[in-house]
């Protein structure tokens, strides 16, 4: 097993050792002929970079890559990118205490969620000395003993209580892996370190690595390595030296060049190449599986291998990320290759493994292990090509049902087709010298002469297509129609006679058009969607077999029933399964398994399986076989599901993003009362399910869904506790409390201000009648005085406007008084000037009578003494106020004063002082001096308001 060296037979020893400690698992069964199903995630699902460099388990079975734009992390259903500040690659990941670490491109750091469970980014690129501050491609990051230790320009840091510094340097340095505290890494000139509490320690015997590109050393055990090398294949570390290991794989790894690594939970060995895809080896060397492009790889350059909790492989790769199902212990492979034809029957006979498909009848041998670097020796029967429909052993030789009829198929692959009848079904023995063949027009009967069967003739008066055929142990054939009908057709002993009968009882009534007959311990049985019925040959009656109908559902209708064993295995459209019969001395118990797997991977209308052993068969599908191992199936691991998010759609706003614990019973707003959770589980297992109440406001748990959220809308304010549960763990519960505060307005507060509001209301019903009458009574007097104060006002404003009238027919009297008297004035002056020019004594004495009678100087001093009487009682003794403050003042002065407190304008005061308009604007000024009046003040507003 490994080169020739002083350790030679110490280590032929270990690896028999290492076999027996670690026998071949589950999966690889003695029948590698299948590969693993893969699933592909391209950059176009994902939403970043193409390649992907490195990759870890985070949080809860989170994935996070180190990829081309970023961190990237799944949950089992959402993929996020989270790029780093310089926007660079992401080279490595390594997950510590709630942190993911990541280098990249002249950076390093960590993602680390915040109270939210939301991711962000802090750089720890500070922490470098000055010396090494410009780091390049940081390419690898472990943890050891609660620190992390990471590579990058051929020198070695640990980045510890915030603060990273170099433990070793070299020219080249190639990896860096730790396993149980210790580091490990290489010196390209010198051989292989260990790191371990602070000391570096060569590793005895690492010289034979000196100049060789190591590509990761990786622990089998506690002292035992696998040291992998980009072109020289795979070395052995036993703790003590080191030698070469010799595999079947070597001339393919050294071909393809050894990329990455990775020892699996069953102790396999999984290499990424750069050119060749994926391979893996078991513990003798052997390579058991070359996952490639031909396989289902997007790339077949590996960057990274990570192995989740189900033994599933994920692949980083230069062109998007694949997942390699081993876990699932299902394998697929086409016997007609890249046709990928549909398989309708399987049979293993003459150490041989047939299949049925829909380009002809296949065949390979039944080895124990099949060289993944070589191709699988499928090969076609000849003369078999078309439409094989069924394959039926009989009298230890295999008969083909095919779509040109039927046909032998002996040890040495020979073919001869039995009759001219067309199209074949199926074959059933009666005995070990009769055949019946069902086929497209009818039944048919074959006698064994010679060793060889010979057409004898069809079965008289019936001619439908029999594709459902049984032969009870009562010697009744049943002959079952889909769409037809269930026919019951007897002979005699010698085969001669034969009676037909369409069953039409009335027990069939329900079983519609569509009714499958299948044998079972040697009886028929009937299945319709109304459950499975098993022949009463004394009654001549069907009856419901009770007994698997309390283990599945109503509406379970089972497509095929294959017994094996004690195991019976079931087919329907909605689940696939086993039930086993266990015998306890007295009683027999039935027990269903079923596998939600293998839901609706059957070819449709031709559903079969071929039982391997009691865990392992052949399912027949659409596109080839697939081998399924369900020890797997049953054994998978139980997992709580998680949540991806919390989320309150109204405030468009992250209760929780994720990423660590969710926070403890966040206390939300009234008006934050719509709330959706969305959860995952991730598992590579089919129909994983959900159910979930919201305790607070449901009793019982929702049925069984596949849809992964669930909103709440307009809940009301108090505590809630949501609990979630897998079908992959029913009974382990994930919860999230939370509570709703009231509004403002359902508040204790507000309680109380309502009870006061209702008192105060209270209290101001029954004083409101006091209080109107009050305020009625008020309003009342109010009014009165109002009243009273608008008489009075009346009243004022009534003498008012009559001391205003007074005081205008006073001026206007007075002026009218005055022009008059000024007018005769004129008269008697001039009626003087007349008399001393007349000469005649008599007309002299006449006129001299005249001018008498005009003479007004007392009468006008008579009428200013009348108009001052009357003015000043109008005007509240006005110009005896004034004499009596102002007494320098002329008569003409207080006239003047008068005339302003009349308000009258200058041009109407000239005339009744008979002075011009200047000689009043003298008089004003005048008067202002005697008064004292400054320049400022309104003469007339003085005189006004005097």
């Amino acid at each position: 097993m490994f080169t020739t060296t002083s350790k030679l037979d110490y280590l032929g020893a270990l690896a028999i050792l290492m076999c027996l400690l670690f026998p071949l698992t589950m999966f690889t069964q003695q029948y590698n002929i299948g590969s693993p199903i893969v699933n592909s995630y391209n950059r176009n699902l994902y939403q970043a970079g193409t390649q992907n460099w490195d990759a870890c388990l985070a949080y809860e079975n989170k994935i996070a890559w180190g990829n081309n734009d970023g961190l990237l992390t799944f949950d089992g259903q959402n993929w996020k990118t989270y790029p780093v500040p310089n926007k660079t690659i992401v080279r490595s990941t390594a997950f510590l205490n709630n942190r993911i670490y990541v280098g990249a491109q002249d950076e390093i750091g960590y993602f680390e969620p915040n109270k939210e469970g939301v991711l962000h980014y802090h750089s720890i690129k500070e922490s470098l000395p000055e010396s090494n501050k410009s780091l390049t491609d940081v390419w690898d990051l472990h943890v050891i003993n609660e620190d992390i230790l990471f590579r990058a320009d051929n020198i070695i840091y640990k980045y510890a209580a915030g603060v990273s510094k170099p433990i070793f340097s070299a020219y080249t340095i190639n990896f860096l892996s730790t396993h149980n505290q210790v580091a490990y890494f290489n010196d390209m000139n010198q051989g292989v370190f260990t790191y371990t509490n602070g000391i570096v320690e060569k590793i005895a015997g690492s010289e034979l690595l000196i100049n060789i590109p190591i590509i990761d050393m990786i622990p089998f055990s506690q002292d035992q390595f696998y040291i992998l090398t980009e072109k020289e294949g795979i070395y052995f570390y036993d703790g003590e030296s080191i030698a070469k290991w010799e595999t079947n794989a070597n001339e393919y790894l050294s071909s393809n060049r050894i990329s990455a690594g990775k020892v699996l939970l069953n102790k396999h060995l999984a290499i990424g190449t750069f050119l060749g895809g994926l391979v893996i080896i078991d513990v003798n060397g052997t390579a058991i599986h070359k996952i490639d492009k031909s396989k289902g790889l997007q790339n077949n350059n590996v960057n990274v291998i990570i192995e989740d909790d189900e033994q599933n492989i994920w692949l980083g790769t230069y062109n998007g990320i694949d997942k390699i199902m081993l876990g699932t212990g299902i394998s697929h492979f086409s016997p007609d290759g890249e046709t990928e034809g549909a398989i309708f029957d399987v049979a293993v006979i003459y150490g041989k493994f047939f299949f049925g498909t829909n380009t002809g009848l296949y065949y390979i041998d039944t080895s124990a292990y099949f060289n993944p670097f070589e191709k699988k020796n499928f090969q076609l029967v000849p003369n078999t090509q078309g439409q094989v429909w069924g394959l039926d052993i009989i009298d230890d030789a295999l008969v083909l049902s095919h779509g040109e009829g039927a046909f032998s198929i002996d040890k040495n692959l020979d073919s001869e087709r039995l009759s001219s009848v067309y199209g074949s079904w199926k074959c059933i023995a009666l005995d070990d010298k009769h055949m019946l063949q069902g086929a497209y027009n009818g039944i048919h009967l074959y006698t064994k002469e010679k060793n060889k069967w010979t057409y004898t003739k069809s079965i008289p008066n019936f001619s439908e297509s029999s594709r459902f055929l049984v032969y009870d142990k009562h010697k009744n054939l049943w002959i079952s129609h889909p769409y037809r009908g269930i026919y019951k057709i007897n002979h005699d002993d010698s085969f001669e006679e034969w009676s037909i009968e369409k069953v039409e009882a009335d027990y069939l009534a329900d079983f519609g058009s569509e009714a499958y007959a299948m044998e079972l311990n040697d009886e028929v049985c009937l299945s319709n969607k109304n459950g499975l019925f098993e022949y009463n040959n004394e009654q001549d009656d069907f009856q419901k077999m009770e007994a698997f109908h309390t283990l599945f559902p109503e509406d379970l209708f089972i497509k095929r029933l294959i017994k094996i064993n004690n195991k019976y295995w079931y087919i329907s459209d909605t689940e696939t399964g086993v039930i086993t019969q266990n015998n306890n001395g007295f009683s027999t118990t039935l027990e269903k398994t079923a596998y939600g797997e293998l839901k609706q991977i059957f070819v449709g209308g031709f559903e079969n399986l071929y039982p391997l052993t009691d865990s392992e068969l052949y399912a027949c599908t659409n596109e080839g076989i697939q081998y399924i191992h369900t020890d797997y199936l049953r054994t998978a691991p139980e997992k709580t599901p998680h949540f991806v998010s919390i989320y309150l759609p109204a405030k468009d706003s992250t209760l929780y993003g994720g990423y660590g614990a969710p926070p403890k019973d966040p206390g939300l707003q009234a008006n934050e009362n719509d709330i959706s959770f969305h959860f995952s589980v991730l598992s590579s297992f089919k129909n994983v399910r959900y159910k979930y109440r919201l305790e607070g406001l449901e009793k019982e748990f929702s049925q069984w869904t596949d849809i992964a959220f669930k909103e709440y809308t307009n809940l009301d304010n108090g505590d809630y506790t949501f609990e979630l549960a897998s079908s992959l763990a029913p009974n382990e519960i994930k919860t999230f409390d939370f509570s709703i505060k009231p509004a403002w307005y359902e508040t204790l507060v507000a309680k109380i201000l309502y009870a006061l509001a209702a008192f105060g209301l209270l209290a101001w019903i029954l004083l409101f009648q006091r209080l109107k009458y009050k305020k009625t009574e008020a309003e009342m007097q109010l009014r009165q005085e109002q009243t009273e104060a608008e008489i009075e006002k009346l009243k004022t404003e009534k003498l008012e406007s009559e001391i205003l009238f007074k005081n205008k027919e006073l001026a206007s009297s007075t002026l009218h008084l005055l022009q008059k008297n000024e007018t005769l004035d004129i008269i008697r002056t001039e009626i003087e000037k007349v008399q001393r020019k007349i000469k005649d004594p008599q007309a002299k004495k006449e006129v001299k009578k005249i001018g008498a009678l005009l003479r007004s100087d007392m009468r006008l001093e008579n009428d200013w003494s009348n108009f001052s009487m009357h003015f000043d009682s109008v005007h509240h003794d006005f110009i005896k106020r004034i004499k009596k403050d102002y007494p320098e003042l002329s008569t003409k002065d207080q006239k003047l004063c008068a005339y302003l407190r009349m308000n009258l304008q200058t041009k109407e005061i000239a005339p009744l002082l008979n002075i011009s308009v200047r000689g009043v604007e003298i008089s004003r000024y005048r008067l202002r001096k005697k008064l004292g009046i400054e320049k400022e003040v309104n003469l007339n507003e003085f005189m006004m308001s005097y």
